[in-house]
């Protein structure tokens, strides 16, 4: 049966499919760059952007650190940006509340000087007509005072004068004390409706573009503020991803030296151990002549097959002490000195998983910057309880390997091993495998230990 063709071959030929895959993010991964839409590759090329460390050799990815960035921000600059936010919104609430008012306030003056105006036409009309009525009154006035001159004049035997003049003098008079108040009210009215055209149309609108301009001037201003605070936050976020990058480019060196000086370190202790253990071989192995010749009879005797049971416990002895000085295994640690160094090498774990998550120590004490593998070993190496009782200082490297790398590195294998610990109990004891048998947790898979027998 042929083997099935990749899928970035079979989508070339098959659309139908190449649809199906680019809406399936598990098929979609699977399709060269080319092929995805223009969204797609954006997104890729910004997860690729995300994914890569931040400096070579980190753990830290820059999606990492921008998190890390934000949330540092946001506990920084979140109590600022709420009170701005609250700020803006009653600003903005005021302006359009000023607004409203004033609205109602110049309809009300609008309606004031109608009213006004209204006014005056009905005082200008009821004066008009007292001045009609005075005429009129005049004239019948003057028939009846006439008449009862004449009456009088004639019961007396005289003749009545002419009361024409005076009735003229009179309505004259009362003319133009009417004319004279009918000039004041029109001058009062001009003066009254002038003032309430000119509260209607230029003092109160004059106030309105005032009261808004005020009101725009403090939400500009919260506005101003909060464009300043996100300045200063995004300034504080660029110092931050800064000064992150030159702390985790200092700890990788410092991890990169520590590992090649422990690294060092187990090879020169490895190589004498060696040397110490051939010269101590060959000088517990080292037969006499007379031995030499008493083993090479027994040999010829054992080809022969003419060796006794005495014989042959003899030769082996001789074999036995003659093999010792092809060489020795490890020495090791006794029960009893491993028991007492895998005790501290759990006491260590424990302070190592502190100092990385910013845990104190000692109980009572405040939580401090989580640290990286470099800053924990400096700062476990100073713990008073650990600095004067420390067992052996690769105790240290492999608790670290366990917390911040989750197995044991190569070196620190050779190095235990150097020391006299066996790599099996060390790895039972902090819980985590060799590198070889180190499997990632990130699809989801748990850490396997491969514990090979030392």
């Amino acid at each position: 049966m042929a083997a099935k063709k990749p899928l970035a071959q079979r989508v070339k030929t098959d659309r139908g499919l190449l649809k199906r895959a680019l809406s399936d993010p598990g098929l979609r991964r699977q399709l060269p760059t080319g092929l995805l839409k223009a969204p797609q590759r954006k997104a890729r090329a910004l997860n690729v952007r995300l994914n890569a460390p931040i400096t070579a050799g980190s753990t830290m990815t820059e999606r990492d650190l921008a998190r890390a960035a934000n949330a540092s921000g946001a506990v920084q600059f979140g109590p600022q940006e709420q009170a701005l936010g609250q700020q803006l919104g009653a600003s903005q609430q005021a302006e359009t509340s000023t607004g409203n008012y004033y609205d109602q306030y110049l309809q009300r003056l609008a309606q004031n000087q109608a009213d006004v105006a209204s006014q005056q036409q009905q005082a200008a009309s009821q004066l008009q007509g007292i001045g009609q009525g005075i005429t009129g009154l005049a004239a019948s006035d003057l028939a009846g005072v006439q008449n009862r001159a004449v009456a009088s004049a004639q019961a007396r035997g005289a003749t009545a004068g002419d009361l024409t003049g005076m009735a003229s003098n009179a309505a004259a008079t009362r003319q133009a004390l009417v004319g004279s108040f009918q000039a004041q009210q029109a001058q009062q009215g001009a003066s009254a409706q002038g003032y309430a055209g000119s509260l209607a149309n230029v003092v109160a609108p004059a106030q309105k573009i005032a009261a808004l301009g005020q009101a725009a001037t403090r939400t500009g201003k919260v506005r101003s503020d909060i464009t300043a605070l996100a300045a200063q936050k995004g300034a504080a976020n660029v110092q931050y991803r800064t000064a992150a990058r030159a702390e985790e480019a200092k700890n990788v060196l410092a991890r990169q030296t520590l590992t090649g000086n422990v690294e060092a370190k187990a090879a020169t202790v490895a190589e004498s151990a060696k040397k110490r253990r051939s010269q101590e071989a060959q000088t517990a192995a080292r037969l006499t002549s007379q031995e030499r010749q008493e083993q090479a009879r027994l040999d010829a005797q054992a080809r022969q097959g003419a060796l006794n049971r005495a014989d042959r416990d003899k030769l082996a002895a001789l074999n036995a002490k003659d093999k010792a000085a092809k060489g020795r295994g490890p020495d090791w640690r006794t029960g009893e000195q491993a028991g007492t160094a895998m005790t501290q090498l759990n006491t260590l774990k424990s302070l190592a998983q502190s100092a990385k998550a910013g845990a104190p120590f000692q109980k009572g004490h405040k939580p401090q910057t989580p640290l990286g593998r470099h800053g924990a070993a400096a700062k476990i190496k100073g713990f008073g309880p650990v600095a004067g009782k420390l067992k052996d200082p690769v105790l240290i490297t492999a608790a670290l390997d366990a917390v911040y790398d989750q197995h044991l590195s190569p070196a620190t294998v050779k190095a235990l091993i150097a020391s006299g610990y066996k790599p099996s109990q060390v790895m039972r004891t902090l819980g985590v495998p060799t590198r070889t048998g180190y499997k990632p947790t990130g699809l989801g898979q748990r850490p396997t230990a491969t514990l090979k027998r030392q």
